[in-house]
């Protein structure tokens, strides 16, 4: 046995340079060549005598020994719970095969039924189906249910297959006859149906069992074998149902809102959910963001973008404390810890000072990555966000100009923080008349913000490191980010004066 294992196992396996034997096989030298032939490489076989490698395979036997006794444990118990079903149900011989059927759906949306297989031996997982059901009224769980049954046993008799012996209905008395109007309207007969519901109370334990053939309701106990076996199955069909519907629920959400969009269809549809990970992702990205995706053009972007947030003013939602927000609403926190440490008087103050901006720099990029990571954007974040930015780096600018009250670095200072103000402004009176401009400056931005980041960091640090001048090189990452400022800020105003032309005339 060992000898057809060993020749066998490795056939679509790659083959290690050693394999360890339990015990001598014939043939030991024709199978190592073999083995290497294929593998490319001298592969060897050996069983120790000693040494360690006697003691991996006494290891090895103990833990097979003990995974084999576990499993002839679980089959046993599994056999004796299967054949507990013939005096329970009265059947004449144990089941050879079961199908489970259950419905699933959230108000009658995205209604899915599954069909789970099972044997004594355990779930059949290969032969598990789910069928989208179409054209009832939502919520109409006795009509689900018959069509899917109808739909399962026609493809049956269609192909010739085998029937099972029990049919097991998740739920009452209406589904059961539902299920034998199907059966009969296809001249199916010899199939035991069952329905089994969670009884008055809903308790697992407390099943009732609806035996179709005489209307008998059985109320067995909650230790039953019996009972158990059937309860498994029925749990598995509910874990089956629960996860088509959920699947259906949010491809059809999903695709419904993006099919809505002119230009959108299958392949862009999929690009985008794979780049942003769902609609929540979607929606918080900008123009710019969604303009990375292959085939989507400034004009297609600014179609999704005004699409998804004229949806999202519509659905307004409750304030949500997410860890972006939370991490936001630290680095609010953290602002007047900076300026009290700043002006505090002991050596190295100001160091810890720009460690703290460092900080809020570093929670202010994670922030939003998690939110698009995780699809945790909401309208309290979004209101959040700017302002802990721009109270961060207008307040840290202040600390800086208090340091050092030179007309240059005062004017330098004026300039992002006037920018800020600006574009602000800017955006709240667009938004009030009704205009949306998207400018594109994702990238620029980018660049302005890191370099006013690292400029800010040094700055507030002052000290040398290592015999570099770090505070010089904050004062020129400043005047870069300033001119990067003023190159931003003349991009928005270039596309907001149409509309201000426009409305002074």
């Amino acid at each position: 046995m060992l000898e057809a294992f060993v020749s066998q196992h490795y056939t679509e396996l790659p083959v290690p340079r050693t394999l360890i034997l339990s015990h001598d096989i014939d043939n030991a030298d024709l199978i190592a060549e073999a083995l290497s032939t294929k593998a490319g490489r001298k592969i060897e076989l050996l069983r120790p005598q000693r040494g360690e490698r006697v003691k991996l395979v006494e290891l090895a036997l103990r833990n097979a020994e003990i995974a084999l006794g576990v499993r002839l444990g679980s089959d046993a118990m599994q056999r004796e719970r299967w054949q507990a079903l013939v005096p329970l149900l009265g059947l004449s011989e144990a089941p050879a095969r079961i199908e489970c059927f259950d419905i699933s759906h959230t108000m009658g949306e995205g209604t899915v039924a599954s069909c789970v297989v099972a044997t004594e031996a355990g779930a059949q997982k290969s032969l598990y189906r789910r069928f989208n059901i179409r054209d009832v009224t939502a919520g109409d769980d006795y009509a689900a249910m018959r069509q899917a049954i109808s739909r399962r046993f026609q493809r049956l008799v269609e192909e010739q297959a085998d029937l099972p012996d029990l049919l097991l209905i998740d739920g009452g008395a209406g589904q059961v006859g539902k299920a034998l109007e199907a059966l009969r309207e296809l001249g199916i007969e010899g199939v035991n149906v069952v329905g089994i519901s969670k009884g008055p109370d809903r308790k697992p334990g407390f099943e009732e069992l609806v035996l179709a053939d005489s209307g008998r309701i059985l109320r067995p106990r909650a230790d039953a074998g019996g009972l158990l076996a059937l309860q498994a199955v029925r749990d598995e069909a509910h874990r089956f149902a629960i996860t088509g519907h959920r699947g259906r629920r949010e491809k059809a959400r999903t695709g419904s809102v993006l099919d809505e969009i002119e230009g959108i269809g299958a392949r862009r549809r999929s690009a985008l959910l794979k780049q942003f990970g769902g609609l929540h992702g979607i929606a918080g990205a900008g123009v710019e963001e969604l303009m990375q995706v292959k085939g989507i053009d400034s004009a297609l972007a600014e179609r999704i973008y005004a699409h998804l947030h004229r949806l999202h003013k519509l659905r307004p939602e409750r304030m949500k404390l997410t860890i972006p927000n939370l991490l936001t609403l630290f680095r609010i926190a953290l602002v007047p810890i900076l300026v009290a440490t700043f002006y505090l008087d002991f050596k190295g103050a100001h160091i810890i000072a720009a460690l703290m901006f460092a900080v809020g720099a570093i929670t202010d990029w994670l922030d939003g990555w998690i939110a698009r990571r995780f699809g945790q954007m909401s309208a309290f974040g979004a209101f959040l966000d700017p302002v802990a930015d721009k109270l961060t780096v207008t307040v840290t600018l202040f600390l800086i100009v208090q340091a050092d009250p030179s007309p240059l670095m005062a004017i330098v200072c004026a300039v992002i923080v006037g920018r800020e103000i600006t574009i602000s402004a800017l955006r709240e009176w667009m938004s009030e008349i009704g205009e949306r401009k998207h400018v594109g400056v994702a990238g620029l931005g980018k660049i302005k913000t890191i370099v006013q980041m690292v400029a800010i960091s040094f700055l507030l640090w002052r000290e040398p490191i290592a015999g570099i001048a770090i505070y010089l090189i904050g004062q020129w990452l400043l005047f870069a980010a300033a001119f990067l400022t003023i190159w931003s800020a003349g991009i928005y105003m270039r596309a907001a004066w149409p509309v201000i032309r426009a409305r002074d005339d």
